[in-house]
């Protein structure tokens, strides 16, 4: 029975009918947000809709890129206070924004705080709203809607809106179909891969942007760590290492250890080592979890259990030591194509294809589930065979150029 009222609540929420109707009732706070003015009277030079963060390395890697892309004031609106870091170099100008139910709330606080995002717009020349892999609904439709409901809105009031880099599945629900087609009238969208953009002008979703994630676009430096000093000491022994990481998200929908075991068993521990990262951690989604289990079957290896999650920074600097990565996550994906590693990335959502068409090497991406540890396998053996070559300078630079186009707006 919970199951069923869950699937009906998902199916309205997945409606056009619904998102017609929160458009709508947002439009209305539009028209209201004149009557609850601000007393504040400081203008931004962008206002920033920050992903759900709260423990996701991704999360806070895509708000440091735009930060780092950005000049002036920025408002950041969050859900929490201690949902991310801000980092030295941006918090003199960074003025954190709590709006507990803009994206998620239910009640009539929602629109209380609809009404609040309406008067940060007004008072900045641009709004960008990360997008990633939120948008399409398929994690959940409600806060989709609520996403492009806040850069229609923005759009409205006067402040130039953009979505930054964000994917789309082959099945983005009716919801977040039509909420992009208004969003695109009056609000720029970009795409973070190509396959997504053909997704978007197929579901009549344009204009629409061509662009690449925006962490191909962070500036941040390595931070070393202890983790990685551990990555260097390997090396230095003339051991190879490959960071491994399991998605808590994909292992209820296959046996996840099995296949991580039957991979990890073709390795030589005379030649490899292993570390276990983290890239989410938080309630219902800890990776951890998942990791723990593989640390405790994993026999005669070199291998170091990260426990904690990392910044940004300091997984980057692991990853330029390695020399392998297999990841469940996306954003771990990127930040190794940043250090110059080829990443085999296990796809969820369908929104990693076409980050791999873009490195031209689909082999790379493999679907999870029974018997995928063949296909791991195989491509690590391709990667073998080419010395685990980096990944050349002018595919890199590329990713760079296509993801700074997500910024162009600013910069005009």
């Amino acid at each position: 029975m919970k199951f069923s009222v869950r699937k009906a609540v998902r199916n309205a929420f997945s409606s056009q009918v619904f998102a017609f109707i929160l458009l709508w009732a947002d439009q209305m706070c539009v028209r209201v947000s004149f009557l609850f003015a601000s007393r504040e009277t400081g203008k931004y030079g962008l206002l920033l809709v920050a992903p759900p963060g709260a423990g996701n390395i991704g999360d806070q890697a895509l708000v440091e890129s735009a930060l780092d892309n950005s000049a002036g004031a920025v408002a950041l609106v969050v859900r929490s206070l201690s949902d991310f870091s801000i980092p030295e170099n941006h918090v003199n100008r960074v003025h954190v924004v709590e709006m507990r139910h803009l994206i998620y709330g239910h009640s009539i606080s929602r629109f209380a705080d609809v009404i609040k995002f309406c008067n940060y717009a007004k008072r900045s020349d641009h709004t960008w709203l990360i997008g990633a892999d939120v948008m399409d609904g398929a994690y959940n439709p409600y806060a989709s809607v609520s996403r492009f409901s806040c850069v229609i809105v923005a759009a409205k009031v006067g402040s130039e809106a953009s979505v930054l880099g964000f994917s789309w599945n082959s099945h983005g629900t009716a919801s977040a179909t039509y909420c992009a087609r208004i969003a695109a009238e009056s609000a720029r969208l970009v795409a973070r891969d190509s396959v997504s953009h053909e997704r978007l002008l197929a579901s009549h979703v344009t204009p629409v942007s061509n662009g690449a994630d925006i962490v191909f676009s962070r500036q941040g430096m390595a931070q070393q760590s202890p983790y990685s000093e551990w990555v260097i000491g390997e090396c230095a022994k003339g051991k190879r290492v490959a960071v491994v990481n399991a998605s808590a998200l994909l292992a209820g929908r296959y046996n996840q250890l099995s296949e991580y075991q039957k991979f990890i068993s073709e390795l030589d521990p005379k030649v490899w080592s292993l570390i276990l990262v983290p890239h989410v951690r938080r309630a219902g989604n800890d990776d951890l979890a998942c990791l723990a289990d593989l640390a405790g079957s994993i026999q005669g290896f070199d291998c170091k259990l990260v426990e904690e999650l990392l910044s940004p920074s300091e997984i980057f600097a692991i990853l330029l030591s390695s020399t392998f990565v297999l990841t469940g996550r996306m954003h771990l994906a990127v930040l190794a194509i940043n250090a110059g590693v080829y990443p085999v990335t296990m796809s969820s959502q369908g929104k990693v294809a076409g980050l791999y068409d873009m490195l031209v090497s689909p082999e790379l991406c493999i679907e999870p589930g029974a018997g995928c540890s063949v296909e791991i396998k195989s491509a690590f053996r391709a990667l073998e065979l080419s010395g685990f070559q980096k990944i050349p300078d002018r595919i890199r630079e590329e990713l760079s150029s296509l993801s700074s186009q997500n910024f162009d707006a600013l910069s005009s």
